[in-house]
């Protein structure tokens, strides 16, 4: 078990969740018994994933202009109804019934062209950078 850093401590109950989301590669569906539980899991949800950015960058010692990548960027939150709506941005009629926090990869939806039009390929695994001495 990974140790936690202290500025995570109160976020033990949405670590296990995020965690997972990460873990599954495709997300996961996380239940609540009503609308104003599902809004305040995902409002820590992004308060947790604002500290676990802070921590990555200040782990790279802090360097000028550098804000961490973490795995939990590409990650969105969505509150759905059981009546298929989605109420991330709007309340449902009936607040008080069970809604899912949605925690869902990005995907990318745009196609990438060289100057001349020609479509390329999106490489999944980031480039190595051989400029960054972090010793």
């Amino acid at each position: 078990m990974s140790k936690i850093p202290a500025a995570s401590v109160t976020y033990t109950d949405v670590m296990p969740i995020i965690d997972q989301a990460v873990a599954s590669g495709q997300g996961v569906r996380y239940r609540l018994p009503t609308y104003g539980d599902a809004v305040n899991f995902r409002q820590r949800c992004y308060k947790y994933r604002t500290i676990l950015r802070q921590e990555a960058t200040k782990r790279m010692g802090e360097i000028e202009g550098y804000i961490a990548s973490i795995p939990e960027d590409s990650l969105i939150l969505q509150i759905w109804g059981l009546d298929g709506q989605n109420y991330s941005s709007k309340a449902p009629p009936d607040k008080s019934l069970t809604h899912d926090v949605l925690i869902i990869y990005r995907e990318v939806v745009g196609e990438l062209l060289d100057l001349d039009g020609n479509p390329i390929d999106i490489d999944p695994e980031p480039i190595e950078s051989e400029g960054l001495d972090l010793e």
